[in-house]
């Protein structure tokens, strides 16, 4: 009896478990779809006050310079200065509105684009007219230097147009009687003809915290009312929804270069593709499996429809050949029962030597399996595995898990010029690029210039010594979150070594390290940070 009014107690507390994960779902949904209706009538509500306010915009640019001839032919210059004012207030207002609309759009993924071939010369000599009489109000000159084998791009004029004027204009905007160049050239990314477009600058320039925050919606740079934070972000969603990226470099005081690369030939759907998935745009998997290419086609396909670049080999000799070759973003390899002729390689081994090269070990490996259970046992942080048949939903989001966003840069702090020239080489080896300093007054300058994905520090230095430099990092907001690896030949006490252990994320010897290890540390706390 007992037992019976236990099970009912038990019974009694699932229904009522379950009606409460119901209540939360239902709750959930609601709320799910209020979102959703708030933010479709915000997009309608912006596109039909945007379109309302460009209306009148356009009629009063127009009567202006109806205006403004009738008084430069009249030789009424004074009223004719006014009006260039209002003309130029009015047309800043339009361009405005348009990134309203613009930004309406994008949010709503109903942004379209209309592929034409046009003429570079003519794209340039339009954005000239457009840009003389700003430059020339803020005494700056403007260089342009075309040096392009191709005079036609196939790609949304309006939208390129649109891209390239912002750049020049924020340009104009931060620099007073300076100098901005605007070069574009012709180059191969891989197998395909770029255009590169390079916005430069002497102006006022931005901070590492500045250019962190570019990007982002409604972010401002600078104080100015006449700054809204939307047209850099707008320009960045356009470049990526072309199938290009827009790169920064800035250094406070000393101006700022934007560089904008575009496919010569924009392609409707891989412009789309790449829209969704920006974040990995240049991104490329590798996927090494017994199974014919005709097998693989739907992962392939996958792949490729997710944002990646797609590397086959069918057997593992020609695997590792291409992961030395292309140093893919991820690997995805298949190990299932009947997936390799022993005679080539065992299927354990491929994983085995892709972790033992120390200029491979770093990439993530997914390996699909018809036994997961047996294979968790060899797991490491940038080890996962995936049951076959393979799930192609679970495969993309596990490829998207591991996928390293961005080459990891490391800043190593040590004043021993031959032991900064050692981890800078195995550094690189690894595929990663390194920034170094001889103090830690100069790591804090690197540090303002550009916030690094890792540290490798010293202790033992003149001038700032490294327990000193993780004091001022605590002390920062921004740097406070680094990793920091310390890579030292001093001899630790015990209390140091809880002290930096408090702080750091490792404590290597310099007698003791090897190069394998070294990577192998880096790599697990690259890893670690992105999941």
């Amino acid at each position: 009896m007992q037992e019976k009014d236990s099970l009912l107690q038990q019974l009694e507390r699932e229904k009522l478990m379950r009606s409460e994960i119901e209540d939360l779902a239902e709750k959930y949904k609601k709320a799910k779809d209020a979102a959703e209706q708030v933010s479709k009538a915000k997009s309608e509500f912006l596109t039909n006050m945007s379109y309302g306010l460009r209306t009148p915009l356009e009629t009063i640019i127009g009567y202006t310079e109806m205006i403004q001839e009738k008084m430069n032919a009249e030789e009424q210059a004074k009223y004719s200065a006014h009006l260039d004012n209002t003309l130029q207030s009015a047309h800043y207002l339009v361009g405005l509105v348009d990134n309203v609309v613009d930004l309406s759009k994008i949010e709503t993924e109903k942004m379209e684009l209309f592929l034409e071939d046009f003429n570079l010369d003519e794209l340039v000599s339009t954005l000239n007219s457009q840009v003389e009489p700003l430059f020339k109000k803020r005494k700056n000159t403007l260089k342009i230097t075309v040096d392009s084998e191709f005079n036609t791009m196939h790609s949304d004029s309006q939208r390129v147009q649109q891209v390239l004027l912002n750049l020049l204009t924020n340009a104009n905007r931060f620099t007073e009687k300076g100098n901005i160049t605007f070069d574009i050239t012709s180059l191969l990314q891989g197998k395909e003809p770029v255009l590169q477009f390079v916005v430069s600058d002497t102006g006022v320039g931005m901070t590492a915290e500045q250019l962190g925050r570019l990007f982002h919606q409604f972010s401002q740079t600078n104080t100015s009312p006449e700054i809204t934070g939307l047209g850099l972000y707008v320009t960045k969603q356009f470049c990526e929804l072309l199938g290009g990226r827009l790169l920064v470099q800035s250094k406070e005081g000393h101006g700022s270069v934007f560089t904008i690369i575009l496919p010569l030939r924009s392609d409707l759907a891989k412009a789309h593709s790449e829209k969704h998935h920006s974040r990995f745009a240049g991104k490329t998997v590798l996927i090494i499996s017994s199974e014919s290419k005709d097998t693989c086609a739907e992962i392939n396909r996958s792949i490729q429809n997710a944002g990646f670049g797609v590397l086959y080999a069918n057997n593992g000799h020609e695997g590792l050949a291409l992961a030395h070759q292309h140093r893919p973003d991820v690997i995805v390899l298949d190990i299932s029962t009947a997936s390799f002729d022993d005679s080539l390689m065992d299927k354990w081994t491929i994983l085995s030597d892709l972790k033992a090269d120390l200029s491979l070990s770093h990439i993530p490996v997914l390996v699909t399996t018809q036994n997961v259970e047996k294979s968790l046992s060899t797991k490491s942080k940038n080890v996962d595995f995936l049951d076959k048949p393979v799930d192609i939903k679970l495969l993309i989001n596990k490829v998207k898990r591991l996928m390293p966003v961005g080459i990891p840069s490391l800043l190593i702090v040590d004043d021993d010029g031959t032991s900064r020239e050692l981890l800078v080489r195995v550094i690189k080896k690894a595929g990663w690029t390194a920034i170094e300093a001889q103090n830690g007054q100069e790591a804090l300058q690197k540090l303002k210039e550009s916030i690094p994905t890792l540290i490798l520090l010293d202790l033992l230095m003149p001038d700032m010594d490294g327990f000193s430099l993780i004091n001022e990092l605590q002390k920062n907001e921004q740097w406070r979150n680094i990793p920091v690896i310390i890579v030292s030949a001093k001899t630790l006490s015990e209390e140091e070594r809880v002290v930096l252990g408090k702080y750091s994320e490792g404590i290597l010897h310099k007698t003791n390290y090897t190069s394998e290890g070294l990577v192998k540390t880096i790599t697990e706390q690259l890893m670690g940070d992105e999941k």
